[in-house]
Parts: C-alpha cells; sequence; structure tokens
C-alpha cells in the first residue's frame, strides 16, 4: 500500500534506506517516481508518494525520472559488473589500466571503487580466479605443468607461492583427491551468510558459502572435491581463519534480497551487455525472465559477495590435533 509523507519525513526514509526492502518515491509535481537518493525528492517541497515496485507507481501514472533513472542500472553497477566478467573471462588477466579503460574511469577512481563493492582489489580477485581456474583443470590434465600455464600462471615460482596458494596441498595430492591429506573443517556465520572452510597444515584448501544448503549439504561438497581425504572438524583450529574471513569489508554490507546463485548470474549476464547501461526490464528479459524485472533490480543492488580466501600468515599455527575421520561416500 503506497503512503504519504513530506518532504521532511522523507529524509528520514532515506536515511534508514538498506535496512529496508527496495521502494521508490512519486513526486507529485513533476509526475515521476524516483530513487530515495534522487534530487527531485530532496528539493520538492510537495508531498511524495511511497511504491514498493516500479510496476506499482507506473499503474499510477508516474514515469521514471531522468535523472536519476530508477528503471535502469547504475552506471557503478553496470562498470563494476563489465569489469568482473573481464576478469572472469580474460586470459591473460587484464591489468588494471585496461579495466579502467574499459568501463571508463580513473584508474585510482576504479581501483577505489572495486574495493569498496567487492571487498578487495582488482589483483587479489584476479589472483584467486587463477587459483581456481588451476583447481578445475589440475584434475583432468594430464601433468601440472599444463595445468599451470592453462590456469594463467607464467613461471612455477607463482604456483607454489604461499601468498596466493588455494590448495593447500601439493598439487598432485589435489588431483589425486586429498589421498593422505587430513583436512580441519569448521563452520562460521558471516554477514555474507553460514560458511564452511576447511584447511591443512600448509593453509586454506576449501571456501563455501551457503546459498540456503544445510551444513550437510556444505559438508558433502567437501566431499566430493576432497573424496579421499581424511576429515577433522576442529573449530578451534581455524579460528583465526575464520576471524580474517570476518574483515571489515563485510561488517555492515548490505545484503541482497535474492538468492546467491541468481545474484551471480545477474551480474555476469548484465556484465556481458555492451554500449549503455541497459534497463532492469531489458536484463530481466535477457535472463529469459521477463516478469522479475524487480527481482533483478534487487541483485543490481548489492555487488556479489567475494570471499577473500585466508592466508597461511594470518594463521600463525598449526591446526589442533583432534579426532580424524573419513567421511562416507
Amino acid at each position: 500500500m503506497a503512503s504519504f509523507s513530506q518532504s521532511r519525513p522523507a529524509q528520514g526514509i532515506q536515511a534508514r534506506r538498506g535496512q529496508e526492502e527496495r521502494f521508490y518515491l512519486g513526486v507529485q509535481s513533476t509526475g515521476h517516481v524516483c530513487r530515495p537518493t534522487c534530487p527531485a525528492v530532496k528539493r520538492s517541497a510537495h508531498r511524495v508518494q511511497r511504491y514498493n515496485t516500479l510496476e506499482e507507481a507506473r499503474s499510477a501514472g508516474l514515469w521514471p525520472c531522468g535523472r536519476c533513472t530508477p528503471d535502469r542500472v547504475t552506471r557503478p553497477q553496470f562498470a563494476l559488473a563489465q569489469a568482473k566478467v573481464m576478469l572472469d573471462d580474460q586470459t591473460p588477466t587484464p591489468d588494471l589500466k585496461s579495466l579502467a579503460r574499459a568501463v571508463d574511469m580513473d584508474r585510482s577512481h576504479f581501483q577505489r571503487v572495486f574495493r569498496a563493492a567487492f571487498g578487495l582489489s582488482p589483483k587479489q580477485y584476479a589472483l584467486q580466479l587463477r587459483a581456481a581456474r588451476f583447481k578445475a583443470v589440475l584434475r583432468a590434465s594430464p601433468s601440472v605443468t599444463l595445468a599451470m600455464y592453462e590456469a594463467g600462471h607464467n613461471t612455477p615460482r607463482t604456483l607454489y607461492d604461499r601468498a596466493t596458494d588455494q590448495l593447500g596441498m601439493k598439487p598432485l595430492e589435489y588431483r589425486d583427491g586429498g589421498a593422505g591429506v587430513t583436512l580441519s573443517y569448521a563452520f562460521a556465520n558471516l554477514p555474507g551468510g553460514r560458511v564452511l572452510v576447511a584447511a591443512t597444515e600448509r593453509g586454506v584448501c576449501a571456501l563455501y558459502l551457503s546459498d540456503g544448503q544445510q551444513d550437510e549439504d556444505l559438508l558433502a561438497r567437501l566431499r566430493d572435491e576432497f573424496p579421499r581425504a581424511w576429515f577433522m572438524a576442529n573449530e578451534r583450529a581455524l579460528s583465526v581463519y575464520v576471524a580474517a574471513l570476518r574483515r571489515p569489508a563485510l561488517e555492515g554490507r548490505p545484503l541482497p534480497q535474492v538468492g546467491l546463485a541468481f545474484h551471480e548470474r545477474v551480474w555476469a549476464v548484465l556484465g556481458r551487455f555492451s554500449g549503455t547501461a541497459p534497463t532492469y526490464a531489458e536484463l530481466a528479459r535477457r535472463l529469459g525472465l521477463p516478469s522479475a524485472e524487480e527481482a533483478v533490480a534487487a541483485a543490481c543492488e548489492v555487488p556479489p559477495i567475494i570471499l577473500l580466501w585466508p592466508r597461511m600468515a594470518e594463521q600463525g599455527r598449526k591446526p589442533d590435533t583432534g579426532t580424524v575421520m573419513r567421511l562416507a561416500a
């Protein structure tokens, strides 16, 4: 149900934004529907009307504001999605200068915007992607060297660098499903959701973010990735890793009102648009979900959560000993 408020209360609504669901404000004097942060809302001395959806505002005879374009992906959202897709798809990884030029931003400004949105720098994200690609190709590769180059490593030095390691074990041990390796694991609640983190004495080897799954489902994923390993539930041993995951970048971060898989899919498709930023309706049609305009808008509101992989240097001690078990298939 739409509700009326004077311009002063409207400012109070803006201050609480992020704690409530998405909404829009109709400015009677202009006949436009705006984002709550639009200058037209702040400047208007007339009453504004709140709408929960764009469709509700359109049904009331209002048109999207041409200044704040509430029906269209914002320029920063579009730029971030394009940059993320470039990092996801391109090998070799584009450098900071190429990324900034592609999204028409200054390099230092782009670096700040990317870090503020995702909680890590473009280089950190690129290194995590390279490590993930290496894990993906290693299982099917006839040799570690071929997998190394296919994943984007230029030398063995970068492959075996502890600062960028995501295997937590030797490459051949990972390719063999963790045979003979003991993994400690723990569950934790982060601002972005429930996670499972697993590590060896060498470092973190697995990190899964739940999309509504139960702990048993996350544990099944760990078993699938390391079918020949031994497992040890050990929250105390991994407490420093968990603390590193709870970095300030995640604290107070607004959370998406949509599922994790849908959220990531929206940003992946958005990043592959060319030209100007699309409307939410255009993006919904590209997704094959023409009636999901509001869900798409909600997904665009907050960047996808990217967990910064904890490093061995942040651990400072080896996992404690405990009860070791082999998970049944």
